[in-house]
């Protein structure tokens, strides 16, 4: 094993994060609307940069005479899996440094830490913040580096690597494991490749910053919105998500809604297929399988949504919040985990806390506002952007069954997108069919190919066991949550232990797929951060495990991987 090289690149990954933290640092200044309370935020910004320059000067000295140039498959996964993990745990120290509230009174632990940077650096968008716009709980700079965390993760720390400092056989070994994409690419490119797909990403945030302050954003709004809405993650710098809008004077709320919309799709397209659009060969972006179900999926989704909802009378309320800045009372409150002497919880203590809720008045939605509404988190969903303008978990059953199973598929492949991939499913559905008709015609020689190339078995293969590890996975910590997660979040909602095992399973999935909200307790506009401490640590190597599509991750636990080739 190359050590050098990794601790050489594991430095510059340091070193960017700390340069990105002292980048939020005028957020806090009068003059970009801070107050007394951001000197709490410029020290956890200085401190923490000042670690991960520390960090990058111990790397460097141990990385110094690296030799990128022999850099293996072995050494390329330690580089991308470590550097995930380390961009994690340098991304929670300015919550701890400056002693931010994730809620009224509520100091952040180092699990809340680790999962609110987890959640932004892997672009999931699940939060343990309860009160996101008082600023003395959470400081504006503070704020602004949590949704940097998901422009940073949008491409990958390591796709900021191979653009900004790989070379050679390092910048592809590195970019091939970090960013695959469907189709051929020539390996010889992957470094254009990178820095193209870069600046496409920088386009489009730049684009939707644009769009949305031209709608009524202001401009902290409008950038922190596009950072997410791009990178496909889901932070908000409100409460009420982007519900806030339907309350926000000046803002073209629905406008917003539907440029959201457009740059969620865009974003969970194939980036290769984006480069040939903007070489004016979009034609093929509309011949490529993976799109095509990509789109019918997304607008199956909304044909059952709209369809099923204006039968059950999902849309007969409003989405806006009925008090723009938080000052309404969540009818289930804050769990006081007041103790016993025998150490057992009392869960009927409550503390009713601030909390965004949703206007339930009565009124009638056409279908166009059933559309608008229902496309939205739709999209959200499916692509793994996690925002939220609705109480989508009180829709009907069989809307809820469609919008898991798109959570679950996620976007393409080669986009900020999460979930299984399109492209595999798509796989899958071939593996599916020819094994059926193997059935009844055994002896038919059968070659499966996509968009007029042929399908090697190891791909398909691959394919059809991802999905099956994924899945497997989500059971596998849906039951290891559930048993040792207390009850007390569904006792004091007066619910059973059937919707903790429900919410606990779509939050497993919404994990893996980097989606962010689930349902019930931990849905739209609620959080994780009542959740112990120990689910929070399981989930936030879930969101690890999700982003780097499993293998990276789990193959530094097989010990053969660590023995010399």
């Amino acid at each position: 094993m190359n050590y050098k090289i990794i601790c050489s690149s594991l430095g510059a990954i340091a070193i960017i994060l700390g340069v990105c933290m002292l980048l939020c640092l005028p957020w806090g200044l009068p003059a970009f609307g801070g107050g007394p309370e951001e000197t709490r935020g410029a020290f956890g910004l200085i401190m923490s940069s000042s670690l991960a320059f520390l960090a990058g000067a111990v790397f460097f000295f141990f990385g110094r005479g690296a030799d990128r140039e022999k850099l293996f498959r072995k050494e390329a996964i330690v580089i991308v899996a470590s550097s995930w993990i380390l961009a994690i745990v340098i991304g929670a120290l300015p919550y701890l440094f400056a002693k931010v509230d994730r809620g009224p009174g509520e100091p952040m632990s180092v699990c809340d830490a680790l999962f609110e940077s987890a959640s932004g650096m892997t672009t999931t968008g699940a939060t343990v913040f309860s009160e996101l716009e008082d600023t003395r709980a959470l400081p504006r700079s503070i704020l602004f580096w949590r949704a940097t965390t998901h422009f940073l993760g949008g491409l990958g720390v390591m796709c900021l690597f191979v653009v900004l400092l790989g070379h050679g056989m390092s910048g592809k070994t590195v970019m091939k494991l970090e960013h695959m994409t469907a189709g051929n690419v020539p390996i010889a490119k992957m470094r254009s490749l990178a820095f193209m797909i870069f600046q496409i990403y920088l386009a489009l945030t730049l684009a939707s910053f644009i769009i949305l302050k031209l709608l009524g954003m202001t401009a902290f709004d409008a950038i922190s919105h596009a950072f997410s809405v791009v990178a496909l993650g889901g932070f908000s710098s409100h409460n009420a998500s982007v519900a806030y809008l339907f309350a926000e004077p000046g803002a073209h709320a629905v406008a917003i809604e539907c440029a959201l919309i457009f740059f969620m799709v865009v974003s969970g397209t194939n980036y290769w297929l984006l480069y040939w659009v903007i070489m004016k060969q979009p034609g093929k972006l509309f011949h490529d399988s993976e799109w095509r179900l990509y789109v019918g999926l997304l607008l199956a989704g909304v044909v059952i949504a709209v369809g099923f909802g204006m039968w059950k009378g999902d849309f007969r309320t409003s989405p806006a919040p009925a008090v723009a800045k938080g000052e309404a009372f969540d009818v289930v409150g804050h769990i006081d985990r007041t103790q016993f002497n025998d150490g057992s919880e009392d869960p009927q203590t409550i503390n009713r806390r601030p909390k965004v809720t949703v206007n339930t008045s009565a009124e009638k939605s056409g279908l166009g506002s059933a559309v608008v509404r229902a496309a939205f988190q739709v999209v959200s969903l499916a692509t793994g952007a996690g925002f939220a303008t609705d109480r989508y978990e009180l829709w009907n059953a069989s809307t809820l069954i469609a919008l898991i199973v798109l959570m679950f598929i996620g976007g393409c492949s080669g986009s900020t997108a999460g979930g299984a991939k399109v492209f595999r499913v798509l796989l899958a559905f071939k593996v599916f069919f020819q094994s059926l008709a193997e059935k009844f015609s055994p002896n038919v020689v059968r070659v499966t190919r996509v968009d007029g190339e042929n399908v090697d078995k190891d791909t398909l293969h691959s394919a059809v066991t991802y999905i099956f590890v994924m899945a497997a996975l989500v059971f596998v910590m849906t039951a290891l949550v559930a048993a040792y997660e207390p009850d007390l979040i569904w006792l004091a909602r007066g619910e059973s232990q059937v919707e903790k095992v429900a919410d606990l399973y779509v939050a497993s999935v919404s994990m893996f797929a980097n989606v962010g909200p689930a349902f019930g307790a931990l849905g739209s506009f609620e959080n994780y951060g009542e959740l112990s401490d120990p689910t929070k640590f399981v989930f936030s190597w879930g969101m690890l495990l999700g982003r780097l599509e499993i293998w990276t991750v789990l193959s530094l636990f097989v010990p053969s991987f660590w023995r010399n080739r």
